[in-house]
C-alpha cells in the first residue's frame, strides 16, 4: 500500500511484486509507474476495501505514511513500513524515514529501509505480530484517510 501521494514509490511496489511466495498479494500502487506483473493490483481503493484487505492480510507492507500506518496498527497488525526517499524523487523530503526512526523505536513497526532484504522483514513481522494489539485512532483521522482514499 503506497497511498495516495501524487510522486511514484516504484521501488516498493516493485519489491513487493517480486517476492517468491504462493501467497496472495495484493498491491495498491497509487501513482507508480511500475504496475505489478505477479501480484493483484489497484491504482487506488476505497477506505473500505483497504480496511478488508489489512484486516484479512497476514502481513501488511505499507509506505510510512502516518493514515496508513494507523489504520495498520488499528486492525491490530504490526505493518512493514517503507519510508519514501527524497533521493529516489519519492518525496519532497525525507519526513517519512524520521516517522518510520519513531515507530520502530515504540516497537510499533518492523522497518524496511533501503537495501534492506523483504523477505527478512516479512519473517520478523510474522515473528512479532504475537505482541501486537490494537489501538483505537482518532475519528478525525479515520475520516481523514476516508477523504484521501475517496479521493472527494
Amino acid at each position: 500500500m503506497v497511498g495516495t501521494h501524487e510522486q511514484p514509490f516504484d521501488r516498493l511496489v516493485r519489491e513487493v511484486d517480486r517476492l517468491r511466495t504462493d501467497e496472495q498479494r495484493v498491491i495498491q500502487y497509487g501513482y507508480s509507474t511500475y504496475t505489478p506483473a505477479y501480484s493483484d493490483g489497484s491504482d487506488f481503493l476505497s477506505f473500505d476495501e483497504v480496511k478488508g484487505y489489512i484486516q484479512d492480510a497476514d502481513v501488511v507492507i505499507t509506505h510510512s505514511g502516518t493514515g496508513s500506518v494507523m489504520l495498520a496498527l488499528s486492525l491490530g497488525k504490526m505493518p512493514i513500513v517503507a519510508p519514501r526517499y527524497r533521493k529516489y524523487g519519492e518525496h519532497i523530503d525525507d519526513h517519512q524515514l524520521q516517522l518510520v526512526k519513531e515507530l520502530v523505536e515504540e516497537g510499533m513497526v518492523v522497518p524496511y529501509y533501503d537495501g534492506d532484504d523483504l523477505g527478512e522483514r516479512i519473517a520478523e513481522v510474522l515473528v512479532k505480530m504475537q505482541a501486537v494489539r490494537g489501538i483505537e485512532p482518532a475519528p478525525e483521522l479515520v475520516a481523514e484517510l476516508d477523504r484521501i482514499i475517496r479521493l472527494d
